[in-house]
């Protein structure tokens, strides 16, 4: 299984067990402070995401063990872990903020990053898709031609000398540290697994590849049962609703474009001679039942 998906995974379920993201980054960045911590002057740059969150709380325990430390970060829509800590951030005098907005930027960057010892990266972390777009491009470039001591947050965006994941390696050279993920997060179910169930989207699959599913019910008693349950199963991440119900129902429902309809024989309830006709309908779940009435 890829540890990109099972760390996120075991993130949700020890949030559901009550180890919330906000612990699990405070743990996180203490660990990363503690592995940069033989240095006196550290650059921090910071994604919006949880990954940023966890450089951000690197920066705040280096500079309470006295070292000088910058934060370069980007801007852009931050998650709840990460604005909590950057507001932090910008309480601090101790520590240097600088805002990355443009690729131009970097040119100075380069300099300044002579006079330190370690750079921390954590821009983007298991979040990477596809090509770098600017500035972060920019950013990783300048980093890699730093001689100094490069440490990456979890999943590297740089040439790092070290990567330091968290409770799994998401890279085969990375270093683990274990940030207070209970074991229940990964014996018992949570939401976590639903979360595994479900398959990734890349972006190049076909219609119908992250499901097909077939409800069938309904009856002159009953009519909007087998529509609720057909519209469930889109919002859940189907990618195709099929209802097949008695002509009478689907003469009631049938105005959902999103939804396929099948006719069946009878006309009010459904009866043994449907079977045939349903199992000729090809689909990966199943749900019998709803508003057949007896």
């Amino acid at each position: 299984m890829d540890n990109l998906r099972l760390g996120k995974a075991l993130d949700m379920n020890a949030s559901y067990l009550g180890v919330d993201g906000i612990l699990l980054m405070e743990n996180a960045g203490k660990e990363i402070a503690l592995r940069a911590s033989s240095y006196e002057k550290i650059a921090v740059f910071c994604g919006t995401g949880n990954n940023g969150g966890d450089g951000l709380v690197a920066a705040r325990h280096l500079s309470s063990m006295g070292k000088k430390v910058r934060v370069y970060s980007l801007k852009g829509e931050r998650t709840e872990e990460n604005q909590r800590n950057f507001e932090i951030i910008r309480k601090l005098d101790s520590i240097e903020l600088e805002y990355v907005t443009d690729s131009i930027q970097c040119v100075e960057i380069r300099d300044e990053l002579a006079g330190f010892g370690c750079i921390i990266e954590a821009l983007i972390g298991t979040g990477i898709r596809g090509e770098l777009r600017q500035p972060v491009k920019s950013i990783v470039d300048t980093i890699n031609a730093s001689k100094s001591y490069k440490l990456s947050v979890d999943y590297p965006a740089i040439e790092a000398d070290l990567v330091l994941s968290f409770h799994l390696p998401k890279t085969v050279d990375a270093e683990v540290a274990y940030i207070g993920i209970p074991l229940e997060a990964e014996l018992q179910v949570g939401p976590g697994n639903v979360y595994l169930a479900v398959p990734g989207r890349g972006g190049g699959e076909h219609k119908g590849a992250f499901g097909r599913v077939l409800t069938v019910g309904g009856s002159q008693d009953y009519i909007g049962a087998p529509l609720l349950t057909a519209v469930s199963a889109l919002r859940s991440g189907a990618d195709l609703s099929i209802v097949a119900a008695p002509s009478f129902v689907l003469e009631r429902i049938n105005s959902d474009p999103n939804l396929i309809y099948v006719e069946l024989g009878s006309e009010h309830y459904l009866n043994l001679g449907d079977v045939k006709k349903l199992l000729e309908v090809r689909h990966d779940a199943l749900v019998v039942g709803n508003g057949l009435g007896t």
